[in-house]
């Protein structure tokens, strides 16, 4: 049945298009600067207006902090390791010159003493060149010992002090002092019932 009239609400509009309409052929458009787009790609803006990327940072301040804080760490490591090597062997080399003097003689306990010390400290990789081997009362301190060799008696107690001259790798002699040394201690027990005369002792 033709010419009815249209009633409705959709009377006297324009028909809907079904199909949208095709975007024009051509290169897209860039987001602007500060649309979300925009923002994910760009991290931040010069003093001129022109944008930069921080893409790569990170591993570069990585590697300058690791460089920045991994040379001190290393010298700290090297130089308290320098330092205990020193104590260690000085001590070594105290408690064998005093076995070595305690299982001597009057006429060879001195000689052990020097040749025990140097086998210690050689074994720690230290030169013996310049150690010094003192004796001293078992209840004062090394300051006051002296190189002469004590007495034998049974019974009998003195210590050994063994001082070589230390410096700290990487320091000047003039920053830590030019005399300045580390010093091992160890107190002897000589045996109350053994004969301490002058003749050829055990080896």
């Amino acid at each position: 049945m033709t010419g009815l009239p249209v009633v409705g609400r959709d009377a006297g509009l324009p028909a809907r298009r079904t199909r949208r309409a095709s975007r024009p052929a051509g290169p897209r458009r860039r987001p602007a600067a500060g649309s979300p787009g925009q923002a994910t790609r760009l991290r931040g803006r010069t003093a001129g207006g022109r944008c930069w990327d921080d893409r790569g940072n990170a591993v570069i301040e990585f590697v300058f902090l690791g460089v920045l804080l991994l040379a001190p760490l290393m010298y700290l490591v090297l130089a308290v390791s320098a330092v205990q090597r020193n104590l260690y062997g000085v001590t070594q080399a105290a408690r064998e010159a005093g076995r070595a003097y305690a299982t001597g003689t009057a006429a060879n306990a001195a000689d052990r003493a020097g040749y025990a010390a140097r086998l210690a400290l050689e074994d720690q990789g230290l030169s013996a060149d310049d150690a010094v081997i003192r004796y001293g009362a078992p209840g004062g301190d090394c300051a006051s010992a002296s190189a002469e060799p004590p007495a034998f008696a049974p019974g009998g107690e003195f210590a050994v002090c063994v001082s070589r001259p230390f410096t700290v790798p990487g320091v000047p002699g003039f920053l830590v002092g030019a005399r300045s040394s580390v010093t091992g201690r160890y107190v002897v027990h000589l045996d109350q019932y053994r004969d301490y005369g002058d003749g050829d002792g055990a080896p």
